[in-house]
Order: structure tokens, then C-alpha cells, then sequence
């Protein structure tokens, strides 16, 4: 969020529109406004605005680009739906969309219609498909598996919530070793909770580890 200082003339309703109240006050002096610096930096305009017989003076708070990206992100997730099924053929209205789409094979370098998850993660919003993940356990070893979210619902935070609910998965397991095989696209998040690389595969995959 950003701060904006806002004087209006309440004689003619112009506005003037200023970052600080220093630069409110350089560009609009006292004998302007009838009130000095000073005073305006003691007064809280977060529960009020300042008022004389001229001028009102009052804080905006303006979203930045980020803040609404975020916001939108969050609204994403918060409306989809997270649904864990150890048995993917249960829904059956979803197989064909993972199983069947050729370009989620060429993103992830690998067909998936053999893949021996032990649980899926399915990203659902009012039936439809965002995307979709899973894992392998062996031994107290998690192995992160397939994630992928279809190309309309990225930059939404879907692909985030699915590798955070992964890896509270793993540790309700009792796993002791994390491990991963992700693209270029992903291996920041990994990167960014703890994971290192361990060998570059060729064109763009890499190899990660984590010890909890």
C-alpha cells in the first residue's frame, strides 16, 4: 500500500494530491493553509483528517500493482478447492484432462499415465480442473511428483498451495528426506524453502534435496 496525502479546497473542491505532507507543505506553505508541518506530522491521519475553515487534509491508502497481483492470487486459491485421493480413477471427469493432454507431457518432460503416486492432489474450482499433483513415500523418504497447473490458472498461486499442502503432507508422514525432479519454472519455490540442487539433467530439469 502506498500513502497519499490529499488537500482539498472546500470552497471550490479542487484537489492537490502529494506522497508526503512534507511535500504538501513545501509546495502548499502555512501561511497557505493556516496550519504548519509540525502539526500535521503529529496528527494521526490514520483514524482521522485534518480540517480548518479552507482546507481538509486527509491520508489514502493506494494498492500498488503487487498488492492487487497478490490480492487476485489469494482469491484464486481461496476459492479453489484441494481435494487428496489415493485413487486418481475415482474421478474419472479428470483423468482424461491429466492423462490425456499432450502438452502437460512435453512441459514436464514425461508422460504421466503410468505414474505410481501414492496420493494425488487435485486443484478443483466448481468442477473444473486448475491442476493437479502427488507424491511418493518410500521409506521416510517424500518424493515430490508432477505438479502442474493448466496454462488459464497460472500466476494465481495454485502451484504455491499445492507444494505447501505437499510438504505438510511429508512432515504429518514423518519423512526425513524431501526430494524433487522440477523444470526451470519451479525450482525458485524449492530453491526458496531449503532445497539444493543436486545434478543439472539435461535442457531443463534439476534434481533437489532437503533433510527436515
Amino acid at each position: 500500500m502506498q500513502n497519499i496525502f490529499i488537500l482539498k479546497n472546500k470552497e471550490t473542491d479542487e484537489r492537490e494530491f502529494y506522497t508526503t505532507i512534507s511535500a504538501l507543505c513545501e509546495d502548499s506553505p502555512r501561511d497557505k493553509i493556516n496550519v504548519s508541518l509540525s502539526t500535521l506530522q503529529k496528527f494521526n491521519f490514520k483514524t482521522g483528517y485534518y480540517e480548518n475553515n479552507t482546507y481538509i487534509i486527509e491520508m489514502v491508502q493506494l494498492k500498488k500493482r503487487s498488492d492487487i497481483l497478490k490480492e487476485k492470487e489469494q482469491q484464486k486459491v481461496d476459492i479453489a478447492q484441494f481435494i487428496w485421493t489415493s485413487n486418481i480413477l475415482e474421478y474419472p471427469e479428470y483423468c482424461a484432462k491429466i492423462f490425456g493432454t499432450r502438452n502437460i507431457a512435453n512441459e514436464l518432460g514425461l508422460a504421466i499415465f503410468n505414474d505410481n503416486c501414492d496420493e494425488w492432489l487435485l486443484a478443483i474450482q466448481k468442477n473444473e480442473l486448475l491442476g493437479f499433483s502427488g507424491y511418493e513415500k518410500s521409506k521416510a523418504v517424500f518424493t515430490f511428483k508432477r505438479a502442474y497447473v493448466f496454462k488459464e490458472y497460472r500466476r494465481f498461486g495454485i502451484y504455491r498451495e499445492m507444494f505447501k499442502l505437499r510438504y505438510q503432507r511429508a512432515i504429518e508422514l514423518g519423512c526425513k528426506t524431501l526430494q524433487a525432479k522440477t523444470t526451470v519454472m519451479s525450482r525458485q519455490l524449492f530453491i526458496d524453502n531449503g532445497f539444493s540442487a543436486l545434478t543439472q539433467l539435461p535442457k531443463k530439469y534439476v534434481l533437489f534435496r532437503k533433510i527436515l
